[in-house]
């Protein structure tokens, strides 16, 4: 009996290795990407390309993939325009909500596949 309750030890410790050893990979490989990556990084150039216009605080000039709605807010007593796009189901509808939120750096083109797809 002691020794089917060490096998069983032996055995579920091995598993507990072996799962511990692979979270140990991918941290491993997710470390690498990430300082590969940040050391790919170039720094920006020195003047802006040559074909880049005056873009407004509000990127109208900029398209995006959908109609855009503005919801007024004042936020720490501050007036803001907060730009949204509401894509209605291309099918039937099922009830379903997605919200897809964005900011800093990019706009609502980096969802567009994501909208088309859902």
């Amino acid at each position: 009996m002691n020794r089917m309750k060490s096998e069983e030890i032996a055995v579920k410790m091995s598993m507990l290795l072996i799962r511990s050893l692979s979270q140990l990979n991918l941290l491993a490989l997710l470390v690498v990407g990430f300082v590969g990556t940040a050391m790919a990084q170039s720094s920006p150039p020195a003047t802006p390309p040559a074909d880049w216009g005056p873009v407004s605080i509000n990127i109208e000039s900029v398209p995006y993939p959908h109609p855009v709605h503005f919801l007024n807010r004042n936020l720490y007593g501050q007036d803001v325009r907060i730009a949204y796009m509401n894509v209605d189901p291309v099918g039937r509808p099922n009830g379903q909500t997605v919200v897809l939120l964005h900011g800093g750096s990019y706009y609502g083109w980096y969802w567009k596949d994501s909208i088309e797809a859902l």
